[in-house]
């Protein structure tokens, strides 16, 4: 359990660095766009992570 735990934290520090990393080499006039399209992606996150807790039948799963 706690293997898991280092290795999400990990990969979650990593995707953080890396997305940084992508957005500031983004010239400023692409950023109005690009926010945009993030903005997109992450309706769609929230969308499917609210469709995935109605769908959990335990404490546990809604976690």
């Amino acid at each position: 359990m706690m293997i898991e735990g280092f290795t999400a934290l990990y990969i979650f520090m990593l995707a953080a660095f890396t997305g940084y990393e992508v957005i500031s080499r983004v010239p400023v006039i692409l950023h109005t766009p690009l926010m945009s399209g993030s903005n997109f992606v992450h309706g769609i996150v929230l969308v499917g992570a609210m469709v995935a807790m109605g769908q959990a039948d335990t404490g546990l799963e809604k976690l």
